[in-house]
């Protein structure tokens, strides 16, 4: 097998969707040295970095477009009369217990839309 030297994008491409520098290593068909050796240099570590913050990003993004969707859903679910009484409380319990953590951030100044604060890497959810 012909050892490749991919370039810094390929290499965190492959960092960002296998499990290990092994696994990346395979597959592009180099050393795992050489991942290793990128990962150690302030550049690299800066690009891999801001590439795993953009997934978490859009991550987050994506998830709270579905957040109105998950509060009614479970509102639904408490109040349906049909529904087991042990999945109603859980679904009560899960409503108190996410208003509360709301309403906790809100009390600390936590909801302010700021550049910071739409910065999930930023947030404190303890």
């Amino acid at each position: 097998m012909e050892l490749k030297t991919p370039t810094d994008e390929a290499i965190i491409a492959a960092l960002m969707v296998s499990g290990s520098v092994r696994e990346a290593a395979e597959a592009l068909s180099c050393r795992t040295g050489l991942i290793y050796e990128r990962l150690r240099t302030p550049e690299f570590k800066i690009l891999y970095d801001q590439a795993k913050t953009d997934v978490l990003r859009k991550a987050t993004s994506e998830l709270n477009t579905k957040l109105s969707l998950a509060i009614k859903t479970i509102s639904e679910i408490a109040t349906d009369t049909t529904a087991n009484p042990q999945i109603r409380l859980q679904a009560c319990q899960t409503l108190l217990t996410n208003a509360a953590r709301f309403a906790e951030r809100l009390e600390h100044g936590e909801g302010k839309v700021t550049s910071e604060t739409q910065d999930p890497m930023r947030w404190n959810w303890h």
